[in-house]
């Protein structure tokens, strides 16, 4: 019970920084992703973390 409760709080906080975030489109990460791929990652991860 309280895994989901991470969870929703995890997907919750990686929508609202999807919404708030401004990515420069010229930079990429060392794994050649942009900002928002990376951030899409991150919430996939706060999602199978807890399973």
């Amino acid at each position: 019970m309280s895994c989901s409760g991470i969870t929703f709080f995890t997907v919750a906080a990686g929508f609202h920084e999807m919404l708030l975030a401004l990515p420069l489109p010229d930079i990429r990460s060392i794994l050649s992703q942009t900002a928002i791929e990376t951030i899409v990652w991150h919430a996939i991860g706060g999602i199978e973390a807890c399973w």
